[in-house]
């Protein structure tokens, strides 16, 4: 009786463990993206550099550098730029690498400009703290 109860708590530990990283790096990366008319850092003319953002497992996103003919894009993963963020977020098993990142060509020079990313990974012990307390709450 006591094993099975000790196998259970270890089992939901683990449970709201993963759900908290998964949400807090999802949430990170909304804060990065969040453009500066939103109150973010990020940039927007096109929508490029957000469209160009992507997940990898196990490496980084690879996608296009350039937006040949100045096309306007709405949101993140748009430009085809490794994996939506959910569907990595789904498949991510704690043991490969995780990497998000954004391939336009100039994502680095905005980024050490703006530090849109730099910005967002700074909240993140409140972050997963937040995700902690809701996740909490949810399971009583």
């Amino acid at each position: 009786m006591f094993s099975r109860q000790i196998q259970k708590f270890a089992r939901k530990s683990k449970e709201m463990t993963e759900a908290v990283a998964r949400q807090s790096v999802q949430d990170v990366v909304e804060r990065a993206e969040l453009t500066a008319a939103q109150g973010g850092a990020m940039r927007v003319d096109t929508g490029f550099l957000r469209a160009s953002g992507g997940a990898a497992l196990g490496g980084f996103p690879r996608g296009p550098s350039s937006n040949p003919g100045g096309r306007q894009f709405s949101g993140s993963g748009e430009a085809g730029t490794g994996i939506p963020l959910a569907v990595a977020l789904a498949q991510w098993d704690f043991e490969a690498k995780l990497a998000y990142g954004w391939s336009a060509s100039y994502a680095r020079p905005r980024e050490a400009r703006d530090g849109f990313m730099r910005l967002a990974v700074q909240n993140w012990e409140r972050i997963v703290e937040s995700n902690v307390r809701a996740a909490k709450a949810a399971i009583r």
